[in-house]
């Protein structure tokens, strides 16, 4: 088998197989996602927005502006805010899960929790009576905290509760594995894409080598029949 040809196969070969896999990729990746969307749907979790389509948090575009704040300046969250759609309110993008992550977060760590303490306590030097106390998080994540402290310690239990822990950890998860599956759906149609070049390329090297071999064998043909005639 001539040399173009033989490149010919071989291209053609590469594409059938990186449209195969490529396929089966894209295939899997759309069967994540509709599981993914069944999940969403089941749980039902919505953003809220005003008649104007603003983000909104507890009835306020202010309280929307602060979750949204946190979220892409304190975090660096690259944001899309194409993506928060108020004609489709139902949380079911990375983007969505990440401002429903700040969402719970921002609640926690601008929160006020009351702590009764049944006698007096010092700590530190400092007494703090018996009664009582409300305390403010200020911006306190779990670590942030002094767990000895009177007031800190039964604090962080009451605002960081496991519910939240576990909502969080759910949202964290569930941003991650869409962003997966999309990436495994990019991945997919990339490698059908490299496969049709592949397989395009390799007809063209296939036609190239037979037409080669045709016009050869007609030259051939054009210098015997020349000999011939002298």
């Amino acid at each position: 088998m001539k040399p173009l040809k033989f490149a010919g196969v071989l291209f053609i070969f590469a594409g059938v197989v990186c449209i195969g896999a490529g396929g089966f990729v894209v295939v899997s990746a759309q069967v994540g996602l509709n599981s993914l969307n069944a999940v969403y749907r089941a749980q039902g979790v919505m953003m809220e927005y005003d008649a104007r389509g603003n983000f909104i948090d507890r009835g306020t575009v202010e309280g929307g502006n602060a979750i949204l704040k946190l979220l892409t300046e304190d975090w660096q969250y690259p944001l899309k805010k194409s993506s928060l759609n108020p004609k489709d309110p139902l949380v079911n993008t990375p983007d969505e899960l990440m401002v429903t992550y700040a969402r719970i977060n921002y609640h926690v760590l601008h929160g006020t929790q009351n702590i009764t303490l049944d006698e007096d306590v010092t700590y530190n030097g400092e007494v703090f009576e018996a009664g009582e106390h409300t305390f403010n998080i200020d911006g306190r994540y779990w670590n942030d905290f002094d767990r000895n402290h009177p007031l800190e310690g039964p604090a962080r239990e009451l605002a960081w509760t496991a519910t939240a822990h576990g909502l969080l950890a759910n949202l964290a998860a569930g941003t991650a594995t869409h962003s997966l599956v999309i990436l495994t759906l990019f991945v997919g149609c990339l490698t059908i894409g490299f496969g049709v070049l592949f397989f395009l390329g390799g007809i063209a090297f296939f036609s190239a080598g037979h037409m080669k071999k045709k016009n050869v064998t007609v030259s051939r043909k054009r210098s015997v029949a020349v000999r011939k005639k002298k």
